[in-house]
């Protein structure tokens, strides 16, 4: 169990980062962070880094349609 909440902890803290650095570097507002929250989700569920292959395509079996 403890592994799984540090796990947990290390993604929140990865999302949360990300929105901050998105918020910080766009100059916008702090009334956003929702919206930066969900993109930055979005992007990491979607996202391929080099060979790997992304959580909602591990999850479904299939590339990601990216046209949104």
């Amino acid at each position: 169990m403890l592994q799984r909440d540090g796990l947990a902890e290390r993604k929140n803290r990865t999302i949360d980062e990300a929105t901050r650095a998105m918020l910080e570097d766009m100059h916008m507002p702090k009334f956003y962070w929702v919206d930066v929250v969900r993109t930055t989700v979005y992007l990491n569920w979607t996202s391929r880094s080099g060979s790997e292959v992304s959580l909602r395509e591990l999850y479904f079996g299939r590339e990601p349609n990216l046209a949104n």
